[in-house]
């Protein structure tokens, strides 16, 4: 599997970066759920408490939080212009990751990298198009998450 090479999206100088398994712009994965807090310090978010999951919403990020560990594996990302993985961002396309990327999947909902563990997308749907192509839907969301450590799926 091909390892991340980080010079690669530092080199967008002034945006936000994305490492897939590790980090979304200064929040880590495996950050503990009071890490995370003390990180959003005085800004505003909500916390949805479900049975096996708490989910962190601020600004247009969500983090998932993993119970009882109390450990963030997942965080996702909505539409904001200034973050960028290898160069793919929102409004982007499957046809823009196949140019810049590489192959990529589909994994349920969500489309993935085979060379990249660890960050998956969401394509926009608006609903109203009786043909909905999926090459040339934009990208909606970007989750990056934890993969799982004993059998290599993801934690999505």
């Amino acid at each position: 599997m091909e390892r991340f090479d980080r010079v690669n999206c530092n080199s967008l100088k002034n945006m936000r970066t994305i490492i897939p398994a590790q980090s979304v712009d200064s929040f880590q994965l495996a950050w503990s759920y009071n890490d995370l807090i003390r990180h959003l310090s005085d800004s505003f978010y909500e916390v949805e408490r479900k049975e096996s999951v708490w989910i962190v919403s601020y600004s247009y990020y969500k983090f998932w939080i993993c119970l009882p560990e109390l450990i963030l594996y997942q965080i996702g990302i909505y539409p904001n212009d200034e973050i960028f993985f290898m160069g793919i961002g929102f409004g982007d396309t499957l046809r823009d990751i196949e140019e810049k990327i590489g192959i990529w999947q589909e994994y349920y909902d969500l489309y993935i990298l085979p060379t990249y563990q660890g960050i998956a997308f969401e394509l926009a749907d608006n609903s109203m198009d009786e043909e909905w192509i999926e090459s040339e839907a934009p990208i909606s969301a970007i989750y990056v998450f934890l993969p799982k450590k004993e059998d290599n799926e993801s934690v999505l």
